[in-house]
């Protein structure tokens, strides 16, 4: 009975996200390096923040995660706290912010008559990404596919959307040609084609995050595919092609670990929602097993991944 109550005032509780904000703050002091690295560590943090909000104004607008607006915030928080190699001020923060945009114009699309303008904004965002993480131009098809899923991929929503994915490299290239440094306007798109080897260059403690983020997306996924048929049309939709879009982003990192930093927090974005609906929507005693072993499995691979920090 108590660990169902805990489940309850977790998935429940006015005071959720909060408590995972000074979670991840408290994550950061554990792994804290040095004064030296004070700044570099915490830069991040305000980043994670403001993805939290979006994910809010995305479960706001489409009804994701019933019951708890903020419960996927407080997921994604605790995620991307799982390893201290992510802590610091990276490109992969603002990937997986750009993400969490493009994921609310794409959504905002569905049987829409405004599609071709919210697709344009959808790739804009990715754009946006992409100036960052050069390789989150691979997952463009992906974006198509969901906007076909969501009724709204037109011969228009399809140019707007390649009009939108350029619009951030117009000021990029605006900006190169006038103070002379063309080579900031090409550096992205060489390095659209660089990889490392194949399942290569990454160290324990992110394959355990890796293989966490994993199995709470096949069973947050195979649970939404199994019991969401209650669900709006709309909703299933959303939640599919998140579960759809996470399962590529790590297909993605395993066979290339290089992308790991870029891609992880993309990956915590759509994690964290099917995750926060798992939790809220469940209250079986099986149910109740999954939960708690997902939050001791959390704090084993934060545990493991400290220890590797100062042992490394």
């Amino acid at each position: 009975m108590a660990g169902r109550n805990l489940q309850y005032r977790v998935t429940s509780g006015r005071y959720t996200l909060p408590v995972a904000l000074l979670l991840a703050v408290a994550c950061r002091l554990a792994a804290q390096p040095g004064a030296a690295d004070v700044l570099w560590l915490w830069a991040g943090l305000p980043v994670h923040a403001l993805t939290a909000w979006v994910l809010i104004v995305l479960n706001n607008a489409y009804g994701l995660v019933r019951q708890r607006a903020s419960l996927q915030s407080a997921i994604y928080l605790l995620l991307v706290s799982l390893g201290s190699d992510l802590y610091g001020l990276q490109a992969g923060h603002v990937a997986g912010l750009a993400v969490a945009g493009s994921l609310f114009f794409l959504f905002r699309a569905y049987r829409s008559p405004s599609a071709p303008a919210d697709l344009f904004l959808s790739m804009a965002c990715l754009g946006v990404g992409c100036l960052f993480v050069p390789q989150l131009v691979f997952f463009m098809p992906v974006c198509w596919v969901g906007a076909y899923s969501l009724q709204a991929l037109s011969v228009r929503s399809f140019l707007g959307s390649l009009l939108g994915w350029m619009f951030p490299f117009w000021f990029l290239l605006g900006h190169a040609w006038f103070y002379g440094e063309m080579e900031l306007f090409t550096a992205p798109f060489l390095r659209m084609g660089q990889f490392g080897p194949l399942c290569q260059g990454v160290g324990v403690g992110q394959w355990a995050v890796l293989g966490y983020l994993a199995a709470l997306l096949l069973v947050a996924g195979g649970y939404m595919l199994g019991y969401g048929r209650d669900e709006k049309i709309r909703t299933r939709c959303c939640l599919r092609f998140m579960v759809g879009a996470g399962a590529c982003f790590l297909v993605a990192m395993v066979l290339q670990p290089s992308l790991y930093a870029g891609l992880m927090p993309a990956l915590a974005v759509c994690v964290s929602v099917p995750a926060g609906r798992l939790f809220v929507l469940t209250r079986s005693r099986v149910a109740n097993v999954v939960f708690h072993v997902f939050l001791w499995a959390g704090l084993l691979v934060f545990l493991g991944n400290l220890y590797l920090n100062y042992h490394s």
